[in-house]
């Protein structure tokens, strides 16, 4: 914790999760007092020498289900705590600049962590259970579309859902509104699947189908490039995430690490090898395509090499291009999935009406 607290009293950036473990709560838990213990050891040894000050800037992960691939993400920042006013003792300040490892006074520590727990409250979905929160993302999903300005993008679905739930709302709406969302999510559905009136499900979306179709097909051109640059990758994520026994978040943590290092080192072997094919097979391409790819610059050995050293970010752009519109395809694959979900569910049809009705009585959420 010593070198962690040197490293921030120089101005170093460090991520601390305050709840010390990864949880799949709709709420806070518990804060631990690890990340206060050294954020104030870190500012007694900037104040003994006479430095900035760290601040402590609270942050919250929104994801709409954070281990699903492709899933929206919203990363928000509230305003920094400085630690300036907090009477920071001699004792520590001197122990943490002689490289000793002092414990700060209990009390700064808890009123630090308490103060940083009020202000994450708040960037968290702050409800009692997933349910609940849903509940409220869809009255804010239906109120939106009574209002006409349906949200266009998932930090707009996290604020209004913030909104709703600071909303004094009959009982009768919450009852319904919970009871529906929960068969919603049920049937793997949630507030983006209402029609803009928000009365009903969505149908059918002739202009949708088109574009999918149409960057389908022009991605279908890439599919082999993708197959060779990412095929590894994605076998190699699949098979460290399947061995590990630490719940979702880990098994994504490995595919991850396997998409970012595998590009770093991957990527280099494989343009290799594809330059090294079109080198060794340069005579089956010229009479195939009718193009000399091997002599393209000349014949010289040197010309080879130039053409060698031309054609690796070539390739690197080539797997990148791959790597983008194969998500086309599988956008496309979700929204079709989507659609197929939404007619099997056409009997919520009612309870949307209902409750559509119900919040327009009301009248407060026109």
């Amino acid at each position: 914790m010593l070198n962690l607290a040197t490293g921030v009293s120089y101005g170093f950036g460090c991520v601390l999760f305050p709840e010390g473990t990864s949880h799949s709560e709709s709420h806070l838990i518990r804060l631990r007092t690890g990340p206060s213990r050294t954020v104030l050891a870190a500012a007694a040894l900037a104040k003994h020498q006479q430095k900035q000050l760290p601040v402590i800037i609270p942050v919250g992960l929104h994801y709409r289900t954070r281990h699903f691939f492709r899933t929206d993400a919203w990363i928000e920042f509230s305003e920094p705590i400085s630690l300036d006013e907090i009477p920071l003792p001699e004792d520590l300040m001197e122990a943490v600049a002689s490289t000793k490892w002092a414990e700060p006074p209990a009390g700064l520590v808890t009123e630090l962590r308490d103060k940083i727990g009020e202000r994450l409250q708040p960037l968290t979905p702050n409800s009692q259970t997933w349910d609940e929160y849903r509940m409220f993302q869809l009255l804010g999903q239906i109120k939106s579309r009574l209002n006409g300005e349906p949200p266009k993008s998932w930090k707009q679905e996290v604020i209004l859902t913030r909104e709703m739930q600071q909303v004094d709302h009959d009982e009768e709406i919450l009852e319904s509104s919970k009871s529906l969302a929960k068969s919603m999510h049920e049937a793997h559905l949630d507030g983006r699947d209402l029609n803009p009136q928000g009365d009903q499900l969505r149908g059918f979306s002739t202009k949708s189908t088109v574009k999918n179709i149409g960057l389908s097909v022009l991605s279908l051109l890439f599919l082999p490039i993708f197959a060779w640059c990412f095929g590894i990758q994605v076998t190699l994520g699949r098979i460290l995430g399947d061995r590990t026994d630490e719940g979702l978040d880990a098994r994504t943590s490995y595919q991850f690490l396997a998409a970012l290092f595998g590009s770093m080192i991957i990527w280099p072997i494989q343009s290799l090898l594809l330059i090294l094919g079109l080198i060794f097979f340069d005579g089956q391409i010229a009479s195939q395509v009718g193009l000399d790819t091997l002599n393209f610059l000349g014949d010289t050995t040197l010309q080879w090499m130039s053409y060698a050293l031309i054609l690796i970010p070539i390739t690197f752009v080539l797997f990148y291009v791959s790597s983008r519109t194969t998500l086309w395809i599988w956008d496309s694959f979700v929204d079709f999935r989507q659609f197929l979900r939404r007619r099997k569910a056409l009997s919520l049809n009612e309870k949307i009406t209902m409750l559509n009705n119900l919040m327009q009585r009301s009248g407060r959420y026109l």
